[in-house]
């Protein structure tokens, strides 16, 4: 069986843990608005940074700073040059 293709008005469920319904209860008393919106908002927020983030992006900002050869950048770039 095909799944079903979603469109703007399929209502999607989501299960949240209690600790994060009370995250959003804060979140939407802080901002006046309602909890969908608030989800909509921060669903597209999220999704927007995903598609931007290059698959790389995560593994290489942990491991910047983080060398343990106690060699100079200039030393490193040197090891690749070819000649």
């Amino acid at each position: 069986m095909a799944p079903k293709k979603l469109t703007y008005e399929t209502p999607i469920m989501v299960k949240l843990e209690p600790a994060e319904k009370r995250r959003l209860k804060v979140q939407v008393a802080r901002e006046g608005t309602d909890i969908s919106k608030l989800v909509r908002r921060l669903l597209r927020e999220y999704l927007d940074r995903a598609e931007h983030d290059a698959p790389g992006d995560r593994v290489v900002e942990r491991m910047a700073n983080t060398a343990t050869t106690g060699l100079t950048t200039d030393e490193i770039m040197a090891l690749t040059r070819v000649e």
